[in-house]
């Protein structure tokens, strides 16, 4: 060591010089290492941030998936499953991770070829399954899960439940068959009215010429009933491919049933038969259709004529 009073004065400048240069130095690259550091730590806090920003928006957008989603690890033990995973599968979501997903819903995850290269996942297909009683039926897809690495590590499956969606689209196709039925039904009920209303117009004609006797207007008297039977069950079959919309007023039931019996009394078919009305009854009035309404009480007395034809010949 050399001491100060050892050193001539230039020998001590200079060494005085140097040491405060190095002292000088020293602190300017501290005060820049210290500045430097601090941007760091700021640049550290922000990109902090914005991870959790990310995770957070993530968290999001997976909880509030209309579908389900459940990752899976390389055993295919649940690692993650969102609300809709637990809501379509019925079961809890703390029930669903941590366990095997064949241990949940069999087959939903096909099962890896390992063997095969190249195999690839199945990308989307559909899984019916029994709950509660009914059938289930799933829309799934499954993709590989990679890490940051790119590594696969799992897969991802994605799932929504296509019950109510199934069930519609067979009620729109059987719609539609019985839609062109009607159509068919209604096509066919108008060309047979056509030749049946010639038959019933000839069959008239002959009936009323001075040549008939007595038996041929009784043959063509049945012909011309059949005739109006038939027509009946084509306005029926018509109604029912083609229904007409409902037409309410104001109705009186005992008017109504009093003109029916009256019309049905008319009928040959049902001489034997008497009908009689309690006129004591008193009036009703109803909201309703009158037509349907005359067509459901025609058909009550009209059931009862014929079950009384094989009893008393009475229907009140």
């Amino acid at each position: 060591r050399v001491l100060p009073a050892d050193q001539t004065a230039l020998s001590f400048a200079r060494s005085l010089g140097l040491n405060v240069a190095a002292i000088i130095g020293l602190s300017i690259l501290a005060v820049s290492l210290g500045s430097q550091l601090q941007r760091a730590s700021l640049h550290i806090e922000s990109q902090r941030s914005v991870a959790a920003d990310i995770l957070s928006l993530h968290q999001d957008i997976v909880r509030s998936l209309s579908s389900g989603l459940i990752t899976l690890d390389s055993t295919g033990q649940v690692l993650t499953a969102n609300r809709a995973a637990s809501e379509i599968l019925r079961r809890p979501a703390t029930d669903l991770v941590g366990s095997n997903i064949d241990d949940i819903v069999p087959d939903l995850v096909p099962k890896r070829a390992d063997s095969e290269p190249g195999s690839k996942d199945v990308a989307r297909r559909e899984l019916q399954r029994e709950l509660g009683g009914a059938t289930q039926t799933l829309g799934v897809s499954v993709s590989p899960l990679f890490d940051r690495k790119d590594q696969e590590i799992g897969r991802v499956v994605n799932f929504q439940d296509l019950t109510e969606l199934r069930r519609m689209e067979m009620d729109i196709k059987r719609s539609e068959r019985l839609a062109a039925v009607g159509e068919l039904a209604a096509g066919v009920a108008h060309e047979i009215r056509n030749p049946l209303a010639s038959i019933s117009g000839s069959i008239e004609l002959l009936s009323l010429g001075p040549e008939a006797d007595d038996d041929s207007k009784a043959l063509m008297g049945i012909i011309i009933r059949e005739i109006e039977r038939l027509n009946g069950l084509i306005n029926d079959l018509l109604d029912y491919t083609n229904p007409r919309p409902a037409e309410l007023s104001t109705v009186e039931l005992r008017s109504l049933c009093e003109e029916t019996i009256q019309v049905f009394q008319q009928d040959k078919d049902f001489e034997a038969v008497t009908v009689s009305f309690d006129s004591k009854l008193e009036e009703v009035e109803v909201k309703g259709d009158p037509e349907k309404l005359r067509q459901v009480i025609w058909n009550l007395v009209r059931n009862g004529a014929e079950a009384a034809t094989h009893g008393g010949k009475q229907v009140r």
